[in-house]
């Protein structure tokens, strides 16, 4: 026949966090009697009673006086009641936490069976391994470590035994279990999931992060714009009815407005010197927006330079006066000698005297015939 599955009865851990558990205790009922234990791991004393009921009730004891706590055997020794329980008594007490430096807590049964007990401990130090603290009667204390299967580790278990001591095996376990951690940490810490689970990258693929913008290059384009003369959409005709066009000036990122209306008054006088006055009047017009919103100081200031401004289109803008023409003396003109004339004769002064001349012949040819 299958021998039958052993009694589990909970440990009461104190301290459970810590390190290493300074007390263990258990009480529970078994087939014909009861069962209770108290280790001592921080003293290193321990006792186990298996007390049977019945008209034959009796008491067997395993005890251990340390300093090493080792593993629990079948009880064995008969004992008075009255002492029995005194001893029990003394062994359990209030032991101080000791450092807490692991993730976790203890957890732990008393397996009973065949009156062979066997204590099991166990902690979870991460989400994917788990360490476990047995006594073997007559064996001492065992550890194991089991790694459990991620992206990032496979599957792997490794254990120790034949420990003198429950605080000598669960030391040997934390140093083997941090060797295993450490292999699989430092894959997870330096590696994308995405590129290892398939899985987990069909639903979280790894992006491409956006350029970084180069605030340097990006200053030096704003400036590149502000002071370039390439076309834009407004276009005004100049003095000439010729197409004048010109780049507005927007506000710079971060620029103050009083900064802002300083650079349009400086381009408004620039284009009262180039003749583009509709594009001055603008610009001081857009200077006049800005003042009204400014402190009464900054306003005054860009008013000045407005008026300043509008005198000089007022300037630009007034006819210059008419040149008066300067008159010769008629003396001068009727001293012109005849070699100043037209050698061709066709000057007026030229053709009278032809006319005189010829009139002159026609008289003196009469005269002679009439004599």
């Amino acid at each position: 026949m299958p021998s039958p599955k052993p009694r589990r009865i909970r440990l009461s851990i104190a301290n459970r966090t810590s390190d290493h558990p300074a007390q263990l205790t258990a009480w529970g009922r078994v087939k014909g009697g009861e069962v209770a234990m108290v280790l001592r791991a921080d003293t290193g004393e321990g006792m186990l009673v298996h007390r049977t009921t019945g008209k034959s009730a009796t008491s067997h004891v395993w005890t251990c006086s340390g300093p090493d706590l080792e593993a629990p055997n079948a009880p064995v020794d008969t004992g008075a009641e009255v002492a029995t329980f005194e001893r029990f008594k003394a062994l359990m007490g209030s032991p101080e936490a000791g450092p807490v430096t692991l993730r976790g807590q203890w957890t732990g049964v008393l397996l009973w069976g065949d009156g062979a007990p066997v204590v099991e401990l166990w902690r979870k130090l991460s989400t994917y391994g788990k360490l476990t603290i047995t006594s073997k009667p007559g064996m001492g204390w065992s550890w194991a470590f089991e790694r459990e299967a991620k992206w990032f580790s496979t599957q792997a278990d490794e254990s120790g035994e034949g420990y003198a001591s429950l605080s000598a095996a669960i030391e040997a376990g934390i140093q083997g279990a941090r060797a295993m951690l450490g292999t699989a940490c430092s894959f997870r810490d330096s590696h994308r999931r995405a590129a290892h689970d398939a899985t987990y990258a069909a639903s979280h693929p790894i992006g491409t992060p956006a350029p970084a913008q180069d605030r340097l290059a990006a200053r030096l384009e704003r400036e590149r714009e502000s002071t370039s003369s390439r076309p834009s959409k407004r276009s005004t005709p100049s003095s000439g009815g010729t197409e004048i066009t010109y780049e507005p000036m927007p506000r710079e990122r971060g620029e103050s407005a009083y900064t802002w209306a300083r650079r349009l008054l400086s381009e408004a006088t620039s284009r009262v010197g180039e003749g583009h006055h509709h594009v001055a009047r603008e610009l001081i017009g857009k200077v006049g927006e800005v003042a009204a919103t400014l402190s009464s100081g900054k306003a005054k200031r860009l008013y000045e330079g407005v008026a300043h401004v509008e005198q000089r289109l007022a300037e630009s803008s007034a006819p210059a006066p008419k040149k008066r023409k300067s008159r010769r003396p008629k003396a001068q003109a009727s001293s012109q000698s005849p070699s100043t004339s037209s050698p061709s004769g066709n000057t007026p002064n030229a053709q009278a005297d032809a006319q005189l001349l010829s009139l002159f012949q026609q008289a003196v040819a009469a005269a002679v015939e009439g004599a």
